[in-house]
């Protein structure tokens, strides 16, 4: 357990700032929300729109507006966190 404690001491922040904003959803907003970042990080797509595209490519049973509303609370929360850790 020791070692544990020492990685969760040296991560707290991020533990902390992920648990707030993610803790209280649900699976199905926990997957669109999942889905933005993968979409974000592993494809061309730079908009949110054409983000939001790229989700219901993968995702057909996610709707356009669902996938645009996810994508929009991933950047908010990516922009949080730069604002942090600058």
């Amino acid at each position: 357990m020791e070692r544990f404690e020492e990685v969760a001491a040296r991560y707290e922040q991020q533990i902390t700032f992920v648990a707030e904003r993610l803790a209280s959803k649900g699976v199905v907003q926990l997957e669109k929300l999942g889905t933005a970042l993968w979409v974000t990080a592993n494809t061309e797509a730079e908009t949110p729109r054409d983000r939001a595209n790229e989700i219901v490519k993968l995702k057909s049973h996610i709707e356009y507006e669902d996938a645009l509303e996810a994508v929009r609370e991933f950047d908010q929360m990516k922009a949080e966190w730069t604002a942090l850790n600058a």
